[in-house]
């Protein structure tokens, strides 16, 4: 969760980095709605190398 209020922002940009992590045996399985797999740098199995580009 974020949160902002007037009396705490700055008028600098700011940035924001979640990391979410998965047991090894909760792999990525075709998606139930959507028309295609997240790209790799949002969703990749875990022997699977990771780089930013997807």
């Amino acid at each position: 969760m974020l949160h902002g209020s007037n009396a705490n922002m700055s008028p600098d940009p700011r940035s924001n980095v979640f990391f979410v992590y998965n047991r090894r045996d909760n792999r990525c399985r075709a998606p139930f709605a959507a028309r295609r797999r997240r790209p790799g740098f949002l969703a990749h199995d875990p022997d699977q190398a990771w780089s930013p580009e997807g």
